[in-house]
């Protein structure tokens, strides 16, 4: 059966339209919760999604996901069900895996956190970190076979459903222990959807080479996902070994990525790695130019998301999450110090070039350095430090990515990227800054927030269509 062609940005539309909408979910069940539940309480639910949640989906899909977007366009037809189903069992293991160890070492981790009463937070949701890790083969199948809307749809119901199995038991008063295993059943039904029509469907296997390849080249792809899973978490770690939960939850609300840009940007990077490995055979000069080209489309979203972050978060944060977090602010305005660099995806261009080894030289060295910096800053300038420290690293992880795609595609720095374009989409970025500080101080924060916005978006805008003509 053959399924429609999307375009590159039709495709990224799509699947972050999906995602945004499960980041959306979460992001308002999350504001809920601060609202609802005591600062304990909330901390506990922070750390059970940064502390453990992201590094260890990004740890234990053992970088099988990027290997189907590599094999599937150069396996043939009829081996694609195979090479699925094979992917899919290696999760489903390394799934039940992490979701056992968490069951057996619930008690001393939460001693070790100082957090007692994680132990049994930490049960409730470890199924649905192993269900996530056992489906994550789900979104590069339905990717590379073209079945956009199936993934779409999914992403829709899921977020809906994840949203109400989060908010509605808080709501009625059973605590967020029954919120969590519902989350966790919620997650394993997402996985038997995953078996039932992918992986179920199985055919002969030829074109792979089985699992020895898939995995020779999965899983220094998987050791870069883990220790930039790892990298995630560390600061996060840190503080929770110095500060208390209440605390430590505050300073996890802003140690954060823009909300939805993450999803975004990793539409952006599935979309675009499955693109690059269709034209591995038209040569580096030619993947180095799409990426570039597709850098500057995301460079038009997010430049001007910094700017106005950088000057308005003071206002949104405590007006989304409440008086209490203004400490969050500052941890969030070094995490957006890293948000222009978020324009290019590195690691997708570095592994279809057949350099996924040199992804996980520069991911190890983010994390030995982020570690140090934030184990030495915490205790001496406070909870801040570790965020300075994530911000410093990141700069020079992309700094020795970038030297690689130089030496992998013989191109150099200055042909890269188009610089020129990029500078003047900043340069539209602080034009709009500029006509919207005026309203930095007025009024509510939900009236400052609608007029800086408004300012901003109409001389940026503007201001791009301008210039765009330009470049």
């Amino acid at each position: 059966m053959s399924y429609p062609r999307y375009s590159i940005w039709g495709r990224v539309g799509a699947v972050g339209a999906g995602r945004i909408a499960y980041a959306g979910a979460l992001l308002g069940a999350e504001i809920f919760l601060a609202h609802t539940l005591s600062p304990p309480d909330f901390g506990s639910y922070k750390q059970l999604w940064e502390v453990f949640y992201r590094p260890l989906v990004a740890s234990f899909t053992l970088g099988v996901p990027a290997a189907i977007f590599y094999f599937y366009p150069r396996t043939p037809q009829e081996g694609r069900g195979r090479l699925t189903s094979l992917a899919g069992g290696v999760l489903l293991g390394s799934g039940t895996m992490v979701s056992l160890g968490l069951l057996l070492l619930a008690s001393p981790i939460s001693l070790r956190l100082k957090n007692p009463d994680l132990a049994g937070l930490l049960s409730d949701f470890s199924p649905y970190i192993g269900a996530t890790v056992a489906a994550s083969f789900l979104e590069p199948f339905l990717l590379s076979s073209g079945r956009i809307k199936v993934l779409v749809c999914l992403s829709f119901s899921f977020a809906i459903l994840s949203a109400s199995a989060l908010v509605l038991p808080v709501a009625l008063g059973y605590g967020l222990d029954v919120a969590l295993l519902g989350l966790s059943i919620l997650g394993i039904g997402r996985l038997a959807f995953a078996w039932g029509y992918a992986a179920g469907r199985s055919g002969g296997y030829e074109g792979c080479g089985g699992l020895g390849l898939l995995m020779r080249y999965a899983l220094p792809l998987g050791a870069s996902s883990a220790l930039g899973g790892l990298s995630i978490w560390v600061d996060k770690a840190i503080v929770s070994m110095f500060y208390p939960p209440d605390a430590a939850g505050v300073y996890m609300v802003g140690a954060r990525e823009v909300p939805f840009v993450p999803i975004f940007l990793g539409s952006v990077s599935s979309v675009l790695s499955a693109e690059l490995n269709r034209m591995h055979g038209e040569g580096p000069e030619a993947m180095v130019g799409l990426w570039g080209r597709t850098a500057l489309r995301v460079a038009g979203a997010i430049f001007p998301l910094f700017f106005f972050l950088i000057a308005f978060s003071g206002r949104l944060i405590p007006w989304a999450f409440g008086e209490g977090f203004e400490g969050a602010v500052l941890p969030f305005r070094l995490y957006l110090l890293m948000l222009p660099l978020r324009a290019a995806a590195y690691g997708p261009l570095v592994a279809a070039l057949g350099r996924p080894d040199m992804v996980l030289l520069g991911v190890v060295g983010d994390l030995a350095g982020n570690a140090l910096l934030s184990y030495l800053l915490v205790p001496r300038v406070g909870p801040w430090g570790a965020a300075l420290a994530t911000s410093l690293m990141t700069y020079l992880h992309v700094g020795f990515l970038l030297w690689v795609i130089g030496r992998l595609s013989g191109l150099s720095i200055s042909q890269l990227l188009p610089w020129k374009g990029m500078a003047s989409t900043a340069g539209c970025g602080l034009l709009g800054l500029s006509a919207s500080l005026p309203f930095l101080k007025l009024g509510p924060a939900v009236l400052a927030l609608s007029a800086g916005s408004t300012a901003f978006g109409a001389v940026y805008l503007l201001s791009l269509r301008l210039w765009a003509r330009r470049w």
